[in-house]
């Protein structure tokens, strides 16, 4: 998150930026706190009775609830879940030393936050009829205790410094101990209620999904199908295909020419693209192009 931070604030941007970038805690920094945090014995959540404590104080559960609210910048527990869940892992034979796979038994638990904040910006786009792009990701692990953060929200695109730009907009978070299907579901399920449990919205109100962006996880794609819509579109996360083009890892994506310089030049071209028509029917062009006249040289 902190390379996420560094990375929006970067060298080239405004001096406000700068200041920002500034403002971001060094790494040292970081080890201290979380050993301070390790002292004073506020570092673990193990089980879900201590994560219901935890949580207990922190919890906003109805409209009044949220109209209570002083702080827009207090985080709110939404939803805590606790799942027993079997997952299944690579180990290696003993006997024949064959990689095979083996059925475990875990606990997935965790909680969705947000702030008000959030929820009333949120509630603006609803009230206004707003058909959402949903993009999901959990990368973010926050220390060696297992646990991680994942995101929902979605994104617009506007001009600036000569080119277009997409900005990402979080709706909630979720911290997840042992990043799962499951997870994912209970997380996508909370989003689909909010309409109903904090707007004062009709009862069977949701928000109109229309895409949902993933990060090559089949666990975000099966909760997108099964709490939100069978029929929902999904997309690849452009950030990461971005950020792979960037890093030159995308060889492995495209293992077919040598010079792979058109082909980033491209994606680039796509990011430029102002809405989801121009980017299809770019994206087929470039594709056969890609696997026709450029392969053939």
């Amino acid at each position: 998150m902190r390379n996420d931070l560094l990375h929006k604030y970067g060298e080239d941007g405004p001096e406000t930026n700068l200041e920002k970038k500034a403002r971001v805690p060094t790494v040292e920094k970081i080890r201290a706190v979380k050993a301070e945090l390790k002292k004073l014995g506020a570092f673990e959540i193990n089980n879900n009775a201590e994560l219901t404590e935890w949580a207990h104080t922190r919890r906003c559960s109805s409209a009044d609830e949220l109209d209570a609210v002083v702080d827009f910048d207090r985080l709110l527990v939404l939803n805590t879940f606790y799942r027993n869940i079997t997952i299944e892992v690579e180990e290696i034979d003993a006997d024949s030393g064959d990689t095979v796979q083996v059925k475990k038994s875990k606990v997935t638990m965790g909680m969705i936050v947000a702030t008000k904040w959030l929820l009333l910006f949120l509630k603006a786009l609803m009230m206004n009829d707003f058909e959402f792009a949903l993009q999901t990701d959990g990368t973010y692990r926050l220390h060696e205790g297992g646990w991680t953060t994942a995101d929902m929200g979605t994104h617009n695109v506007k001009w600036a410094k000569r080119q277009y730009v997409h900005n990402f907009f979080s709706f909630m978070f979720m911290f997840c101990y042992t990043e799962c299907e499951e997870a994912y579901h209970a997380f996508m399920t909370e989003f689909m209620t909010l309409p109903v449990k904090f707007f004062r919205m009709a009862a069977g109100s949701v928000p109109k999904v229309y895409s949902g962006s993933l990060d090559c996880s089949p666990a975000i794609a099966n909760a997108y199908i099964s709490a939100i819509s069978a029929c929902i579109v999904l997309l690849q996360c452009w950030p990461h295909i971005s950020r792979k083009f960037k890093e030159g890892d995308f060889r492995k994506y495209f293992n077919m020419v040598d010079n792979m310089a058109p082909i980033e030049e491209h994606v680039t071209k796509l990011h430029f693209t102002q809405t989801d028509l121009m980017f299809r029917w770019l994206g087929k062009v470039l594709v056969v192009y890609w696997t026709g006249p450029m392969k053939e040289g």
